[in-house]
């Protein structure tokens, strides 16, 4: 697929249906339940790195090493917790955001009856 072929088939004004956005959705549920395994590895990775790489660079005493190693770890420990829980808030809003769609293109036919009877 080139580039001119995905310029044709979306235009600025043509939004997802919804079944592009459910599976949209479905994907991002699939990733929300694989990423805290690849953060948490990322995590542990940052523990060796933070100590033999970072700490020695920015400071010279084994303490200090300890203590920028220690911060460095928990910084991005910090960080990858609230990555997850913006994902997930973002994953959950989405799927409440679906579920009102759904309901009001299942409620749209029943109103444009009772407007024609």
């Amino acid at each position: 697929m080139t580039s001119n072929d995905l310029a044709e088939r979306t235009t600025p004004h043509e939004s997802p249906t919804l079944e592009e956005q459910r599976a949209a959705h479905e994907a991002q549920k699939k990733a929300l339940k694989v990423i805290p395994y690849f953060l948490g590895l990322g995590w542990l990775l940052m523990v060796p790195i933070s100590y033999f790489i970072i700490a020695p660079a920015i400071v010279e005493g084994f303490e200090w090493q300890l203590l920028v190693a220690a911060g460095v770890t928990i910084a991005t420990g910090v960080a990858d917790f609230a990555f997850y829980k913006l994902f997930a808030n973002t994953v959950e809003a989405q799927a409440q955001h679906l579920e009102q769609q759904s309901s009001e293109v299942e409620q749209a036919p029943t109103e444009f009856a009772k407007i024609l009877s």
